[in-house]
């Protein structure tokens, strides 16, 4: 049982389709890299791994598009996909008391954005999560969210899942999408 005594303290990571870091309830409640100094073109902090260079990885990572950029954004005004990371940190998040929007669960915590589903795409790779655990677990997160479904189970993703689990990080992940038995 791992236990949260004072959640504001907390980076939470929501792995999703990115999340829109210029939003009024959101901004102040983006995490941003301490060690990575912003469009200098360099990995600052040096934490790169398996494969991935990850340069100015200021706002957290995109890693569908393996990019410094996580933003949530349409491609056309009839994507379906857009906004879902958004919501989900807003939910989360959301500044709260400041006449704007809503209010998240959780007014003073840090949102790390990991963007693992691609613009106008409905499909979200496993080594893309795995990528954006690793570096949740790497970057301090101590909370994860993963807010996505699948048909198919990946032994490669749980055993990622449980080393999340190992590093005392907790993963709050979606259950019963689609009526689909993954036991």
């Amino acid at each position: 049982l791992i236990y949260f005594k004072d959640i504001s303290d907390h980076i939470i990571a929501v792995i999703d389709t990115g999340v829109d870091y210029t939003h009024p309830d959101l901004a102040g409640r983006i995490w941003t890299n301490p060690a990575e100094i912003p469009a200098n073109g360099l990995d600052d902090d040096g934490n790169s791994f398996d494969g991935l260079a990850l340069v100015d990885d200021v706002r957290g990572w995109d890693f569908a598009n393996d990019d410094n950029n996580p933003m949530d954004r349409p491609v056309s005004p009839t994507d379906s996909y857009y906004g879902h990371g958004t919501h989900v940190a807003g939910i989360i998040g959301a500044q709260g008391d400041n006449g704007v929007g809503i209010a998240g669960v959780f007014w003073k915590t840090r949102i790390m954005a990991l963007k693992v589903q691609a613009d106008a795409d409905d499909a979200i790779e496993a080594f893309d999560v795995i990528a954006a655990l690793n570096y949740a677990d790497r970057m301090g997160a101590r909370i994860v969210n993963c807010s996505f479904g699948g048909d198919t189970a990946s032994l490669s993703e749980y055993e990622a899942f449980d080393a999340s689990r190992q590093a005392g990080v907790l993963v709050v992940a979606a259950a019963g999408n689609n009526g689909v038995n993954l036991d």
